[in-house]
């Protein structure tokens, strides 16, 4: 099992006092390769159980597979025949071509232009993400980045 290096949130911003009213967050851990796992979140409705999606994304396009993701489970935007969801634990590149890839992934980003959601990326120490915070920015969506300022990493070996 991979380590939890980020935690986004999806949801919208509090017309007056910021933040986030989060509806799913998506847990990315990494070790041997990553993994989303996207969980919804029964706050908006209680009675809704909690459903969880695992998707395998790339290294090398690990922001734009965690905006596809979104544009895909969350938005619902998609209607992609391929699902990225799978049991066999096949990563997204194994499943779409660079070219069905790209295409969504451009897709994605003009959809998102429209969508009032925002995005908050809590990126711990050691996850690669810490490198991609400027394509990050670059979303057309409400983002909000933090990330570790302090860590009191305590070794028992």
């Amino acid at each position: 099992m991979g380590t939890i290096t980020a935690i986004i949130s999806v949801g919208h911003s509090h017309m007056y006092s910021g933040g986030i009213i989060p509806s799913h967050h998506i847990f990315l851990s990494e070790n041997d390769r990553p993994n989303l796992t996207i969980i919804e979140l029964p706050i908006q409705n209680p009675s809704l159980s909690s459903k969880v999606i695992y998707v395998f994304p790339t290294y090398d396009n690990l922001v734009e597979d965690i905006f596809l993701t979104i544009a895909v489970y969350i938005l619902k935007i998609f209607d992609i025949e391929i699902d990225i969801y799978t049991y066999e634990y096949a990563s997204i590149d194994k499943i779409l071509s660079i070219e069905e890839r790209n295409d969504l992934y451009k897709k994605t980003r003009e959809h998102l232009e429209t969508n009032n959601i925002k995005v908050l990326f809590t990126i711990m120490e050691g996850s690669s993400l810490m490198s991609s915070i400027d394509l990050i920015k670059t979303y057309p969506n409400e983002i909000e980045i933090a990330s570790s300022t302090y860590n009191s990493s305590r070794n028992f070996a």
